[in-house]
């Protein structure tokens, strides 16, 4: 699997489009754009913050997960309330 390596940023909302960018090296790799466009550009939308941040952490996540041993340890660890579920 091949993708842009990390580190990833997501960056602040722009004024213009109201968009999050997530950036590495200078480059735009993906744009979080607000739910409801009606809102006022820089109005805060905790939404696409944390939208923005997950996006800019993939890079990180898929390490962790390729290092686990065992994916059901890894879904216990996550999920420790939905452990007993099959």
């Amino acid at each position: 699997m091949h993708h842009t390596p990390g580190p990833w940023h997501g960056g602040t909302k722009r004024q213009r489009d109201a968009t999050y960018a997530i950036t590495q090296g200078g480059y735009r790799l993906a744009s979080v754009h607000p739910r409801d466009m009606s809102q006022p550009p820089m109005d805060p939308d905790p939404e696409q913050d944390a939208n923005a941040r997950l996006i800019a952490a993939a890079p990180e996540l898929l390490k962790a997960l390729s290092i686990a041993p065992d994916s059901a340890f890894v879904a216990t660890a996550l999920f420790p309330d939905h452990s007993h579920a099959h």
